[in-house]
């Protein structure tokens, strides 16, 4: 957590709470906020828990809020072990509530709990620019030393410099889609503030075969030449994608052995088709969020779409990616949980290379 940019904080006493005799999940320590809390900023959570011993493997405990009949997830950890880990996470209130309580939930009924330093702070947003602003000029800025020499050069003393930026190596991209280059005017924003794209959908596995053998490339081409065309480098997502609602239905159809031809195809149609093209790939699209693939083929076949994608195009780098990781919003995806995916993609073959993170 950027402890420093967020503002002012207590350091933790050494002191903490301990909750034992538990004999429901939910059993933690509680505590009313209503009146502490303020419409329309943002809150970052901070505590740190352990739990006792009897633990049947991993346990969730996340710190909670119920803002009247709802419930907000403040962050939350995966505890394998009996030391300290932190918990961390935001949340931000729009509509005025009647009743806000805070409280720390599982692990399961039995474990003992152990609670310290939680804390519920307001991001101070002047701070917080003022760190990156510091950050930005730490990374983004050097000394640039001009040496003149020739025999007049003693006569340039006090003479004025002009530098002049004529290209942006900084990436920043956008998310584009086929109807977007269709539109004039957005084109021409798109290509002078631009320098990196992703394609919404068009490369896609439902959308570049909706139907077994029926490709459509097209829509990808065109929007690939745009961007060659204006020097806009591109990032392919995704190859596969483990959410089953997002699998076409004649693939969810295929028995085991067709869907693993069918896989193969997928990765050498399109890294044969592209080679060279796409400087990244999402290899295999949020593994947090579904398991589609490997339920289907083995935990093994996640491991093989990365060797594969590799050996068909070893020039572009390979990324996992999924969403609500940093942000505590979501009990299926947070740091421990991603740590452990990325161990899994790259402990055989190390060819896991970028992290993708977004927030939806």
């Amino acid at each position: 957590m950027a402890r420093d940019s967020l503002g002012v904080h207590e350091p933790l006493s050494g002191r903490y709470i301990l909750v034992k005799n538990r004999t429901q999940t939910w059993m933690g320590p509680a505590q009313m906020i209503t009146d502490k809390l303020k419409l329309f900023l943002t809150y970052q959570v901070s505590a740190w828990v352990r739990i006792g011993s009897g633990a049947s493997g991993p346990q969730n405990v996340n710190v909670a809020l119920g803002v009247d009949n709802q419930w907000v997830n403040g962050g939350q950890a995966e505890i394998k072990d009996g030391r300290w880990h932190e918990i961390g996470g935001s949340f931000r209130i729009e509509k005025q509530p009647s009743k806000v309580m805070v409280y720390v939930q599982g692990p399961a009924a039995g474990v003992d709990l152990m609670v310290a330093g939680l804390q519920i702070f307001p991001v101070d947003r002047v701070a917080r620019f003022k760190h990156l602003a510091r950050q930005t000029d730490k990374t983004r800025k050097r000394d640039v030393i001009l040496q003149f020499s020739g025999s007049e050069s003693s006569s340039l003393f006090g003479t004025s410099v002009t530098v002049m930026q004529t290209q942006n190596s900084f990436p920043i991209g956008s998310c584009i889609n086929r109807t977007n280059i269709e539109n004039e005017d957005f084109v021409d924003f798109f290509v002078k503030n631009f320098n990196w794209a992703v394609f919404e959908n068009e490369l896609k596995w439902y959308w570049t075969e909706p139907q077994r053998g029926n490709f459509n490339y097209k829509d990808a081409d065109d929007m690939l030449a745009l961007c060659q065309n204006n020097k806009i480098e591109t990032r392919g997502h995704c190859i596969f994608w483990e959410v089953q609602s997002t699998v076409q239905q004649w693939i969810q159809a295929l028995n085991k052995i067709d869907l693993m031809k069918a896989v193969q195809n997928r990765l050498t149609g399109l890294l044969t088709r592209y080679k060279g093209k796409f400087r990244h790939y999402d290899v295999n699209n949020e593994m947090l969020h579904g398991s589609f693939y490997k339920d289907r083929l083995g935990k093994d076949i996640r491991t093989y779409m990365f060797k594969t994608a590799n050996q068909l195009d070893p020039s572009a780098t390979l990324f996992v990616n999924d969403y609500h990781v940093e942000d505590g919003r979501d009990t299926r995806s947070y740091p421990e949980k991603y740590i452990d995916k990325l161990s899994i993609c790259s402990c055989k073959v190390h060819l896991l290379e970028g992290l993708g993170f977004k927030d939806i």
